[in-house]
């Protein structure tokens, strides 16, 4: 006897087949048009083939057949979110909690929400509901504490699921992605959590069937490689990609963007413009995904993503191309055998590292990175008449990155620079109640809230580094440190202070000012941060130099040099072919 509808959709579904699931639904809901659960599992299957607009009619005929279940509400807000519509997807899910008030699907996707709203304390709220058990609901109130500066709490629920579900990969994967950011884990046991990752997924994936990939290039054959993100839009990712695909030698290399995102915007455009093809894999499952890299004939894939949002492991778990390589999308291992290379510097990764790598390291010295400024930066403030104003310390990273070690530091240096003052910009300082708690953590620490201006975000790129007038020292964070906020700084003529940390993602900043030119700013231990920050606040002679030709400077430093580092990208390409074909 044949399955009935219902059970062969949901059986297309569970195996990522959405157009076979589409197809049965379709003919199932022809006969019985008014089956509440045949229309929700149909508005989910379009919601999965990025379909939202046709997703909306099967979501409100649920809605009208069933005004009373809880469930057609949740999937009206899903449908809504995904038309971006927030406010209306709100009021969906705030109905069916209204029916189930415990419901973990709505209370994560208002959490969402409410996140997004920058209203944290609701956020937590909410998600404190839901049972702490599920992935879901504990990876997004996780998400909450990090985005508000308490990475160390978020690593505490995501260690006590994972002790609890001690085979489940998931829980793995959020541990080792939030413990970059905890203050005081050993790196050394940070890079193993990372390590051990691989093993897990093997065992949760079976065994994997290997297909065939295409052969290495053969001696004058165009390299064809392909670049994996979630993050081809305006995002830090493209930001140090777009150089490399500007200046590499497209007689010698094939350029294949694989995009696993919905944002699109002005850079997607330039991704696209720059690339050879473009391919979304966003609705396709890992084998199908898979099969699609394969028939491109794709020599080296770049992982771009590694355990952040639009992660695909199950999918380069099958090695669809001869070699893989990890580079800047994420600062750690993945775990993954199927990785054979990361791309970084031996100031990010020194060779008597003790950190625990599956991948073969490779490095891009002097520097891992070339930064590609906005066109739309605007010039660096004319400091020259500012004789007299009291020195600020500055910081616009995520407020993920800010914790009880970073707080120490930079409370010293504004006790070492008595009439300094401290300026952060991050998205979560536009809720009230984090401003409070970054304040009173301060407090604690001796500084007095007037020294302190907590700011939230800025509408567009050119109004972002503009607040940079206002910074004239900025300050580093640890053990995670900025990148991307660390590049802009310098371009708007501010001067950055780091301190060398005992891991990559600590190590990212030393490698960046030293491409900058700039060794000097580099700390080895807090007391010579200190040193470094109070001697640049008291040297205005100088810090009026650096302010003035800094962005010149940058131009003419290797971490501007696009071609330069096409050449080394390159080389080290061609250097772990050649070792494969020997």
């Amino acid at each position: 006897m044949p399955p009935a509808p219902e059970a062969l959709a949901r059986d297309h579904i569970s195996r990522g087949e959405f157009v076979q699931a589409q197809r049965v639904l379709q003919a199932a809901i022809t006969q019985a048009p008014s089956d509440s659960n045949l229309l929700t599992l149909m508005a989910g299957v379009l919601l999965a083939l990025n379909q939202p607009e046709r997703a909306e009619y099967f979501a409100s005929r649920c809605v009208e057949l069933s005004p009373a279940a809880a469930g057609p509400h949740a999937v009206m807000g899903d449908v809504l979110r995904r038309l971006n519509r927030p406010q209306d997807a709100a009021a969906a899910y705030e109905r069916a909690l209204a029916i189930a008030p415990s419901l973990p699907a709505p209370l994560a996707n208002l959490a969402r929400i409410r996140a997004g709203e920058h209203r944290y304390d609701e956020a937590e709220a909410l998600l404190r509901r839901a049972p702490q058990h599920m992935l879901e609901v504990a990876s997004n109130l996780a998400g909450v504490l990090l985005d508000t500066g308490r990475a160390s709490e978020a690593v505490e629920i995501a260690a006590a699921n994972m002790k609890a579900q001690p085979t489940r990969v998931n829980w793995r994967i959020l541990l080792a992605n939030l413990a970059n950011y905890h203050p005081d884990m050993d790196p050394v046991e940070v890079s193993r959590l990372h390590a051990s990752i691989g093993a897990l997924l093997s065992q949760a994936l079976g065994e994997i069937r290997r297909p065939s990939v295409a052969p290495l290039p053969a001696p004058g054959e165009p390299i064809r490689l392909g670049f994996l993100s979630a993050d081809f839009y305006d995002h830090p990712v493209p930001r140090f990609m777009l150089p490399i695909l500007r200046h590499l030698d497209r007689k010698r290399f094939h350029i294949t963007c694989y995009n696993l995102g919905r944002t699109r915007d002005q850079i997607t455009q330039e991704c696209k413009g720059l690339a050879d093809a473009w391919h979304d894999l966003l609705e396709l499952s890992d084998d199908q995904a898979a099969a699609k890299i394969i028939r491109d004939r794709t020599h080296v894939l770049f992982d771009l993503v590694g355990l952040t949002r639009g992660l695909r492991l199950g999918l380069l778990s099958q090695r669809p191309a001869p070699i893989q390589v990890s580079w800047i999308g994420y600062p750690n291992s993945t775990g993954l055998p199927a990785i054979d290379a990361r791309f970084v510097d031996t100031t990010t990764d020194p060779t008597d590292s003790p950190a625990v790598s599956l991948e073969q390291l490779v490095p891009l010295d002097p520097c891992f990175l070339c930064y590609e400024p906005p066109h739309d930066a605007p010039q660096p403030a004319d400091r020259a008449a500012e004789t007299s104003r009291e020195i600020t310390f500055g910081s616009f990273n995520v407020l993920a990155k800010f914790n009880h070690r970073t707080a120490d530091l930079w409370a010293g240096v504004l006790k070492a620079v008595p009439a300094s003052r401290l300026l952060m910009k991050s998205a979560a300082l536009a809720d009230p109640s984090v401003r409070a708690r970054i304040g009173a953590a301060f407090e604690s620490r001796g500084i007095s809230p007037e020294r302190l201006e907590l700011l939230g975000p800025t509408k567009g790129t050119a109004e972002h580094l503009a607040m940079y007038s206002r910074v004239d020292i900025a300050l580093d964070t640890i053990p995670y440190n900025g990148t991307t906020t660390t590049c802009e700084a310098l371009w708007m003529g501010v001067p950055v202070v780091t301190l060398l940390g005992q891991s990559h993602a600590g190590r990212v900043g030393a490698s960046l000012l030293k491409a900058a030119g700039l060794p000097e700013l580099v700390a080895r231990d807090p007391a010579e941060f200190l040193q470094v920050a109070a001697a640049l606040a008291s040297g205005a002679s100088r810090l009026s130099t650096l302010h003035s030709t800094l962005r010149t400077r940058l131009v003419s430093s290797t971490l501007t040099d696009a071609p330069a580092m096409a050449h080394r990208f390159a080389a080290a390409i061609e250097t772990l072919i050649a070792a494969r074909t020997v």
